[in-house]
Parts: C-alpha cells; structure tokens; sequence
C-alpha cells in the first residue's frame, strides 16, 4: 500500500487506533498477557469513555467493568454482556472495590496517583496493571508525572514487566510520558 500522505496513512504509521472503538496499541500488545492473568476475575478499565480498550477484553471472555464518570460516555458503550457500566468519579466517589476483587486494571490517559493504593488493595496478587499517560501534545506535558514517580509510587507492591518512560516538555520540567505493565505481587 502506497503512502500517499493522508490522515488515514499517518495514523497507520504512527500504529495508534484507527477508529473510535479501536483499542489502543499498548493495550492490544498485553490484552492476552492480563486476560491470561486475571483467571475469572474482572478487569476494570478505569475511565473507560466509550469502551474502546474494553471491547478487546470481552471478545477474550473477560468481564469488564467500564468506570467513567461521565454518564453520557457510558451510554455508548457497545452492547455486550461483559461490558459492564460504572459512573464514579475517582476523584471524589468511595471506592467500590474490595481487597483483590480484580483480575487487572487498565488505565489509558487518565492520571490520578491518588488511586494507586486503592489499585494495590484492589488487583488480586498476578493481576496486571496496565498504565499510560495521556501523549505529550502543547502544555499537557503540566499534568504528566516527573521522571520516576510512577515507578517509585508502585515500586514496592508490583513488579515491571514493561516500563518506558519518554521525556516531554522543558527540561527543567523533568516530566515524562510513561508506559508500563506491572504485575501485583503476591
């Protein structure tokens, strides 16, 4: 297939999703590493929006549990069985999970470090979490974490079996982009 430069050929060569329901490409390289994980377990894909990492994980027989705080996003979520809605704003709402209730979290360009004791609690021991930052674009570089602090805040209560931090914004910022696959220790 021949690049001909359109918006379309630039996705595919950048390998992100090319449409709306499309997983992200981090989620499609693990999803059958923490379904195989998760055993009967559900994962919770924390906000969720539309359910384009969910839908992956349901088409591999796993229960999802789609947690958005907008109620809107969830109303569009596909219509499948496994694909379970939650409203909750993480910041603010009681965590609804107890101790080791998940097989594996997936976290996609949502960032609260505030919820990764409840994440740590919560994930059975072997389950997988799954985290990425939103991409450094303009000033959101602001909202990305410094160089390390997500490896030290886990550091502990999981072990990396992928971990890529990406430098993002001024330097003297130290902010990174990151992408990681951790595993909950027993």
């Amino acid at each position: 297939m021949k690049n001909n430069g359109s918006k379309t050929d630039k996705r595919r060569k950048s390998h992100g999703p090319t449409s709306l329901l499309e997983a992200s490409p981090l989620v499609r390289r693990f999803a059958t590493r923490i379904v195989d994980a998760a055993g009967n377990g559900p994962i919770l894909d924390v906000a969720c929006g539309v359910g384009r990492n969910a839908v992956i994980f349901a088409q591999l027989g796993c229960t999802v549990i789609c947690l958005d705080k907008n109620q809107d996003l969830l109303r569009r979520l596909p219509n499948n069985p496994r694909i379970l809605p939650m409203q909750m704003d993480l910041a603010t709402d009681h965590w609804p999970f107890g101790r080791c209730q998940l097989g594996g979290i997936v976290n996609i360009h949502f960032l609260l470090p505030t919820i990764f004791r409840r994440f740590k609690s919560s994930l059975s021991p072997g389950g997988h979490l799954l985290i990425e930052t939103v991409p450094a674009h303009g000033n959101n570089f602001l909202e990305l974490p410094k160089e390390g602090e997500l490896r030290s805040a886990l550091d502990g209560a999981f072990d990396f079996d992928f971990y890529q931090e990406k430098k993002a914004g001024p330097l003297e910022y130290k902010k990174v982009t990151v992408r990681l696959l951790a595993r909950r220790r027993d």
